[in-house]
């Protein structure tokens, strides 16, 4: 839905800015294609670890 009203707001009022949004949503999509599922993540249990100790872990 965030997507489809970003790329609607840009075809119709800024279509300048659709080529860097079209290249963001790709790479987003390629970096969501090789990492793991944030969905199946108990992080209730990781409050008191560290952003750059979690990011470590696979």
């Amino acid at each position: 839905m965030l997507i489809a009203n970003g790329l609607m707001y840009s075809t119709l009022l800024a279509p300048e800015e659709l080529p860097p949004l079209l290249q963001a949503i790709a790479q987003g999509w390629q970096m969501g294609q090789t990492t793991r599922s944030l969905f199946a993540q108990k992080w209730e249990e990781a409050w008191d670890k560290p952003l750059a100790l979690l990011s470590k872990q696979s």
